[in-house]
């Protein structure tokens, strides 16, 4: 009789618990790198060589341009800067705009975000020099810690 109410307890229902539908983001993020686009589009027209955290810099006659979500470059097709000439760079914006609105690139949209739909934040593998380094240090830490324990 003590403890009866842990019988209902489902240890399957608590691996669930914390799951939940995810809304899709694909529209809002979507928007986003439009309204990039769309600010882009009017540095062009305005002249500006390199706009303030823009996505194209502009060096004679070639713009290297890019697409981004927030800082973070879209890759499309393995490419994540496209050189074009100058002349074209507002149409260049234009078309891109328009293959985002139509879904074209939700693909490279999605793949800045992680499984669970939040921005990833992934660190790179580490230089083995300075992973070496790091865990020669920590060692050193250890083996002094361990030493100013016998000593007291």
């Amino acid at each position: 009789m003590a403890l009866d109410f842990l019988k209902l307890h489902d240890t399957e229902l608590a691996k669930t618990y914390g799951h939940r539908p995810r809304a899709d983001e694909t529209a809002k993020r979507r928007n986003r790198v439009i309204e990039g686009i769309d600010k882009m589009i009017v540095a062009l027209k305005a002249g500006e060589d390199a706009p303030k955290r823009g996505w194209y810099s502009t060096r004679g006659d070639i713009v290297r341009a890019q697409l981004k979500h927030g800082s973070k470059p879209l890759a499309i097709n393995g490419e994540k800067e496209f050189f074009i000439p100058r002349q074209r760079a507002a149409e260049f914006y234009s078309n891109a705009r328009k293959s985002v609105e139509a879904g074209e690139l939700d693909s490279s949209i999605n793949a800045l975000f992680g499984k669970n739909g939040d921005a990833g934040r992934k660190r790179g593998s580490m230089d083995p020099a300075k992973l070496a380094e790091r865990n020669r240090k920590r060692a050193a830490t250890l083996a002094a810690k361990k030493q100013q324990q016998t000593q007291e």
